[in-house]
């Protein structure tokens, strides 16, 4: 099997390229996205793909993800309300 060489996003590798490529040949994924949070090299991001698709459609992913981290936060925020009688009149 021949390796598709990924279209990274940026200005060439980033401090967490190489964890990002081990994700997606591992996975065998299309596309990956990467984000660290406090790293032993500090905060970071990686995108690679292989698939233009991917790199197209990154915006509106993202937008999803977005809103699914703020639904489940939001979600979050309810049952402790509930929890510690928050959310009593």
């Amino acid at each position: 099997m021949t390796a598709t060489k990924p279209t990274p996003i940026g200005h060439g590798a980033g401090k967490y390229d190489d964890i990002a490529t081990f994700a997606r040949e591992k996975t065998n994924a299309r596309g990956v996205v990467l984000l660290i949070v406090g790293g032993k090299l500090g905060q970071g991001f990686s995108v690679q793909a292989t698939d233009p698709g991917f790199l197209m459609a990154l915006p509106s992913l993202l937008r999803e993800v977005a809103d699914q981290v703020e639904a489940d936060r939001a979600n979050l925020l309810i049952e402790a309300a509930a929890k510690t009688g928050g959310g009593k009149a």
